[in-house]
């Protein structure tokens, strides 16, 4: 009699179990069972693509029988790279880059790479920590960027004491300066309420700090 055996296509995802392989079986009759096997090449870690699952007759001497054979699909695992924030001081040196990388199998590495914008003595401010893919073709990777914060440096500014005598000119006020870098000029003035002709006796001389967004900057 005639009887087809027919091999059902299976999909799966890399890395998970091979699904278990059947047919549609038409034409038997008697509650006959046809003796057929099915495999396919596929195995747990098989990459992504497409691999036969083959139907193997055996001894069915009361039937002619077509067999058809199918595919088992690999699909890609989902995984992701989630670059992790970092910061530093405005003027040290980049941090090391990193992240957290989920969804990898069988000891893979995932092929990415971590970049910013950020540079040894970029401005206070937060800087893109950005990832770049690379070939994966045994996942579906989301990336999730991050930032870097430049935070800012600290610096002193110290009023030097001075002195005059009654009635000369104030002599020329300045300050120690602490933590500047880069050649940097830190934003100050000083003023003192001395005047030519102040009355012996000790006067303050003021730091007055301007506008230095790179710097925390006491006095």
């Amino acid at each position: 009699a005639p009887a087809t055996v027919k091999a059902h296509a299976k999909s799966k995802t890399y890395g998970d179990d091979n699904p278990s392989p059947d047919a549609a079986v038409a034409g038997t009759v008697n509650g006959d069972t046809l003796d057929y096997s099915l495999a396919t090449t596929a195995v747990k870690f098989s990459p992504v693509g497409s691999y036969p699952i083959t139907v193997t007759l055996g001894s069915n001497p009361n039937y002619t029988i077509s067999a058809t054979d199918a595919q088992l699909t690999v699909n890609p695992a989902l995984a992701t790279v989630k670059a992790n924030a970092k910061s530093k001081t405005y003027g040290d040196d980049n941090p090391a880059l990193d992240a957290e990388v989920t969804g990898a199998l069988n000891g893979d590495s995932l092929a990415y790479s971590l970049a910013t914008t950020a540079v040894k003595f970029s401005a206070v401010g937060s800087y893109p920590i950005t990832v770049t893919l690379g070939s994966n073709p045994n996942y579906m990777v989301s990336k999730v960027d991050a930032a870097l914060t430049v935070n800012p440096a600290l610096a002193t500014v110290k009023a030097n004491a001075k002195s005059k005598t009654y009635g000369d000119d104030n002599p020329t006020l300045d300050a120690e300066v602490t933590g500047a870098l880069n050649g940097d000029t830190l934003d100050y003035t000083l003023a003192t309420s001395a005047v030519k002709f102040s009355g012996v006796g000790s006067y303050g001389i003021t730091v007055t700090l301007g506008t230095n967004p790179n710097y925390s900057v006491t006095k």
